[in-house]
């Protein structure tokens, strides 16, 4: 028999922080472009120059993080797919060379405050010079993010459309391929999957009839895992995976791609072992595109926007399939910028708000509507933002408001003294447009005391002993109360523990005035002696 001793460790006086959260902006930011849409773009609609866009002008849009829009405690990668192509002659003008690597820098800046974590690019090869020189200023620019950023390169049907037969296509596809390799993926930001490197394809089989991909894959270097489009790519020859792409119905433009959704993750959960990438979308309209109406395709080919609704719809339906217990592995957004198919995220999504106005009644409240055209619904607002300011110009975030919210009691929020300018802003959910109300458009004489609307806080108790705790074991949690003492909401941005002390709380992200919350604290010695911490 061996006996054990026990060693046995004091405790400490443990001390809490509470901050409050201030944000200091402009009008003139909240209402300029945010993002890598070029300053010169004009904004693209249909059917008519007074109609719906399709690809906003440049637009204040929402940076809310992408993954918010996806089921609750969602693991997914999230990536977007990108063209490369814009500066050639052969595709419409929208305000920047895709290979300029200032452009790629700012389109992976936005790409980055939206929560997207990597682009895909559709690649022709190397002879496609445009593309592939984009391909290494996206490469360039990825290295610098220090792993925050990733790319991957998408082998289009058209870097295979000049080959004349299935050998000669084998060939192409190979050396294509090995070029990549070489070129691409062994970037330490290159996309990878236990160390393998994700290659796409974009319907390959439409040149490469017939084609041995088996002995396509074991002839080029790097190992590589072959992604095909739709569904079929699970079952595809050589496919290690299946990526998600546009579902249009010619005959019914409102139809968003459910049924061709729900397939491919029906597919993708049958599929188990393979590598599924989901996608959402805005909507599609090929209208200004120069392969509108090919293959006897009508033209446009169309899928209605519907006020940012298609948006949310594609992400509502990956609820139906997946769930934090049962991940989806990578989302794919279509697309980050195909301009001339309607689909670019990169000039954000028009929710048509019609109307933002606010005013105040009984000197004291301030109330605020929000009206839609063309369907647009409040399902497509994150929240509300109250600002504050002296001049009209110099701008401080007050509070922060849910969806459906309409007024707020003025003397609980710690608005400056004095004639005030007052600003609501209906923050979209991602990548939807932001709207605030007009420049100077509500005065607020705020005549209370100095310290009217000013945030408070205490705790109780102030300290905390646990007495002796058997090292490495975990003692039974202790209750501080933190109570909001002022009279404007308390807004906590963090409550953390030091040393060998842990929390957790119901506390949430504010307090209202008068509120209070619990925390809950343990001990877990992780040697003897007395153990101070914060």
């Amino acid at each position: 028999m061996t006996r054990s001793v026990l060693a046995l460790a004091g405790c400490c006086v443990l001390a809490f922080a509470n901050q409050v959260h201030s944000q200091n902006t402009t009008y003139t930011a909240e209402t300029s472009n945010n993002t890598s849409t070029a300053a010169t773009f004009p904004g693209w609609r249909y059917p008519t120059p007074s109609g719906p866009y399709f690809n906003l002008p440049p637009s204040n849009i929402s940076h809310v993080a992408t993954r918010t829009l996806m089921y609750s405690g969602s693991t997914t990668n999230i990536y977007a797919h990108f063209m490369g192509w814009f500066g050639e002659a052969n595709h419409k003008n929208v305000g920047y060379t895709s290979s300029s690597p200032t452009q790629v820098a700012s389109q992976v800046t936005d790409a980055l405050g939206r929560g997207i974590s990597g682009f895909i690019l559709d690649w022709y090869g190397p002879s496609e010079t445009m593309v592939n020189d984009t391909a290494f200023a996206l490469k360039a620019e990825a290295q610098n993010r220090n792993g925050s950023f990733v790319f991957a390169i998408v082998e289009d049907k058209g870097a295979l459309k000049s080959c004349t037969d299935k050998t000669s296509c084998e060939t192409n596809a190979i050396n294509d391929l090995n070029y990549a390799y070489t070129n691409f993926e062994t970037s330490t930001a290159y996309l990878k999957i236990g160390g393998r490197p994700v290659v796409f394809f974009f319907d390959p089989d439409t040149y490469c009839i017939s084609c041995d991909w088996t002995h396509i894959k074991s002839s080029v270097s790097g190992n590589p895992l072959f992604v095909f489009n739709n569904e079929g790519g699970f079952t595809h020859t050589g496919s290690d995976g299946a990526y998600s792409w546009v579902f249009v119905n010619n005959s019914n433009p409102n139809d968003w791609g459910q049924s061709g959704l729900d397939s491919f993750y029906n597919k993708a959960l049958a599929n188990p072992t393979k590598h599924a990438y989901g996608s959402t979308k805005k909507g599609f309209n090929d209208f200004n595109a120069s392969w509108c109406g090919a293959n006897g395709q009508p033209c446009p080919r169309l899928m209605n926007q519907n006020c940012g609704t298609t948006w949310l719809n594609t992400y509502s339906d990956i609820g139906n399939h997946y769930s934090s217990s049962n991940q989806l592995e990578n989302l794919q957004l279509v697309t980050w910028n195909d301009y001339e198919e309607g689909t670019a995220l990169e000039t954000g999504i028009d929710n048509c708000v019609s109307s933002l106005s606010a005013s105040i009644t009984n000197t004291t409240t301030l109330n605020w509507t929000i009206a839609f055209s063309s369907g647009g619904t409040e399902n497509t607002v994150d929240h509300y933002v109250l600002y504050d300011s002296a001049d009209g110009d110099n701008l401080t975030q007050v509070d922060v408001f849910p969806r459906g919210a309409r007024s707020v009691n003025l003397t609980t929020e710690p608005i400056g003294s004095g004639t005030r300018y007052l600003y609501i802003q209906a923050v979209g959910v991602p990548s939807i447009t932001n709207r605030i109300t007009a420049y100077k458009s509500l005065t607020y004489n705020n005549n209370c005391a100095p310290n009217c609307g000013v945030p408070g806080a205490s705790l109780s108790p102030t300290s905390l002993d646990f007495g002796n705790q058997t090292v490495n074991t975990t003692s039974t949690a202790k209750v501080v109360t933190l109570s909001s003492t002022g009279t404007a909401p308390l807004t906590i941005s963090s409550i953390a523990t030091s040393g060998n002390y842990a929390q957790t709380n119901n506390c949430g992200s504010s307090l209202a005035a008068g509120g209070n919350c619990a925390i809950n604290v343990t001990f877990t010695p992780t040697a003897t002696g007395t153990r101070t911490g914060t």
